[in-house]
């Protein structure tokens, strides 16, 4: 068995564990970090085993963040998809792009050579990011409303989807209830964009982070125009 194999088959077994648990953080989307305030700033791991620190990719440009589902998952195919539409766009407009996952950086180099990503993509297993973004866990509903079986079985269906999945080459692994979330961050710091999905596909229009980059790029207050200024 290679070291990939045997990551992922570790991945599956946190998956069917973690569904049986429940999701911990199923209400953060209502709280956590906004438009207007200080984007968190962590050490992360990249798909190289390289250690990052978060700020570094809005330095000098602002950046587009999107913290991945799980590498099983189709959804993160489709935006993976997207994203090849939509990167010429981003990059016209002024930006750069940094993937957040949950898995090593074994399986997020073998993720992103399979799926044709160019963007930095940055490990964080322990979700420690995700928390600090509140990037938030779904129900079971928000997380396979499309799959029936998963939806309305047990412990016993999900490892047999799970065994299914394998089969076609698709991994469920690691936290089957988080969801997507994405972010834009300026050259200060600041949070322009704050984008959380209220279900698995729940994929935002890529005008709103093209249009969110060109805010930035222009130095505009993301309050202008409005009745409620942001606390200090």
């Amino acid at each position: 068995m290679s070291e990939l194999e045997s990551i992922v088959n570790a991945a599956e077994d946190r998956y069917i564990e973690g569904l049986a648990e429940g999701p911990l953080r199923a209400a953060v989307a209502r709280s956590g970090v906004g438009i207007g305030d200080a984007a968190p700033d962590i050490e992360l791991t990249d798909s190289k085993g390289d250690k990052v620190q978060l700020s570094s990719f809005w330095m000098d440009i602002p950046v587009l963040i999107i913290f991945w589902r799980h590498f099983g998952c189709g959804c993160g195919a489709d935006r993976a998809a997207r994203l090849a539409e939509e990167r010429s766009g981003l990059a016209e407009a002024g930006a750069r792009v940094v993937l957040v996952g949950m898995g090593d950086p074994v399986r997020a180099a073998d993720y992103r050579q399979r799926f044709g990503i160019t963007e930095p993509f940055l490990c964080d297993p322990e979700r420690r990011a995700y928390e600090a973004y509140g990037v938030p866990e779904g129900t079971m509903l928000a997380a396979v409303y499309d799959d029936e079986d998963m939806l309305l079985g047990g412990p016993d269906t999900w490892r047999m989807v799970v065994d299914f999945k394998r089969g076609k080459g698709m991994h469920l692994v690691d936290n089957g209830w988080q969801l997507m979330s994405e972010f834009v961050v300026g050259t200060d710091g600041i949070i322009r964009m704050a984008y959380r999905y209220q279900y698995c596909d729940n994929f935002p229009d890529p005008r709103l982070a093209v249009s969110a980059v060109k805010e930035a790029n222009a130095g505009l207050d993301p309050f202008r125009g409005s009745t409620v200024a942001p606390e200090s």
